[in-house]
C-alpha cells in the first residue's frame, strides 16, 4: 500500500502540480570561436529603423529619464524561430556589449515563457526590417530581425543599443556642426530617423561619425545619392570608444 502511494505521489508531482517554470535568464555564454558575421550576398542588408512612443517623439538620441533605464539588467529573449547559428550570433553580439556594461545582460532560453520586464527579439521575414523600441517600456517589447540581412552581429549590437536607450548618432542635437542631413534624397517615410528632437542628451561624449550608431552616408536613399554628407562615412560594423562611453554614462558604470 506504502509504495503504491508513494507511486501516486510522484506522478501527481510529475504532472505539473507544481511545475517549476522552463529556464531562467542567463548570462550570454563567452564565444569559443569566431562567429561569422552572417551576410547575404544575395540581399541588400535593410537600413535600421526604430520605433518610438508618442511621449518618446519629443526626447531623443540619450533618452534623459530614468524609467527608460533596464536598471536590474537588460533582459532579452530570442524567439524559438531563430536557427543555432542565429541564436550564436545573437549571443556573440550579447556577450559584447556585456563586457562593457555595468549592469547584468541575460538571456532567457528559446524554449522559455519570460515574464517581467524583457525584449522579444522576433526573427522577421522579408520586408520587416530591422528595428527595435527605445529604451525599457515594461513588459514584452519587441526587437525585430529580418531574417534575410539583420542577424549580423553588428546589427544586433546597434538595435540593442537602441533597446538599452541610446537613439541614432545623426539625432544629436549638435549634428549639425558635423554632418548635413540632404532630405530631398530620403525616402520620405523614413525621415523621421534623421529628425533632431528638444530635450535630448549626449552624456558630454563627442559626436562621433564612426559610431555604429552612425548612419552610413546613403542609409534610406530614394535615389541612390547621399542621405547624409560630411564626409564618406561608411556602415560602422564595430563599437567605437565613444559608443561604449555613452552606454557606461547613461548606466552609471
Amino acid at each position: 500500500m506504502m509504495k503504491v502511494s508513494i507511486l501516486l505521489l510522484l506522478g501527481w508531482l510529475g504532472s505539473g502540480a507544481f511545475a517549476v517554470p522552463v529556464g531562467q535568464p542567463l548570462p550570454p555564454s563567452k564565444p569559443t570561436n569566431y562567429t561569422l558575421l552572417m551576410e547575404y550576398p544575395d540581399f541588400v542588408i535593410p537600413s535600421f529603423d526604430i520605433k518610438y512612443t508618442e511621449e518618446q517623439l519629443k526626447s531623443r538620441s540619450g533618452l534623459v529619464d530614468e524609467r527608460y533605464r533596464w536598471r536590474n539588467g537588460f533582459i532579452v529573449h530570442p524567439s524559438r524561430d531563430f536557427t543555432a547559428s542565429e541564436y550564436q550570433v545573437i549571443n556573440d553580439a550579447l556577450y559584447e556589449l556585456w563586457t562593457h556594461l555595468c549592469i547584468p545582460v541575460l538571456i532567457w532560453p528559446q524554449n522559455s515563457n519570460p515574464t517581467g520586464d524583457y525584449v522579444e527579439i522576433v526573427r522577421g521575414g522579408v520586408g520587416t526590417g530591422c528595428w527595435s523600441y527605445l529604451g525599457r517600456l515594461g513588459g514584452r517589447q519587441n526587437m525585430n530581425l529580418q531574417y534575410n540581412g539583420c542577424i549580423v552581429k553588428y546589427i544586433v549590437i546597434h538595435e540593442s543599443i537602441h533597446a538599452l536607450g541610446y537613439d541614432h548618432e545623426q539625432a544629436r542635437t549638435d549634428r549639425d556642426g558635423f554632418v548635413n542631413i540632404l532630405w530631398n534624397n530620403i525616402i520620405p517615410s523614413q525621415q523621421h530617423n534623421f529628425n533632431i528632437r528638444p530635450g535630448s542628451t549626449t552624456f558630454g561624449v563627442p559626436y562621433d561619425t564612426n559610431s555604429i550608431m552612425q548612419y552610413a552616408s546613403t542609409s534610406f536613399s530614394q535615389n541612390g545619392q547621399p542621405t547624409i554628407s560630411g564626409g564618406q562615412i561608411p556602415t560602422n560594423r564595430d563599437l567605437t570608444g565613444n559608443d561604449v562611453q555613452k552606454l557606461k554614462r547613461m548606466y552609471n558604470c
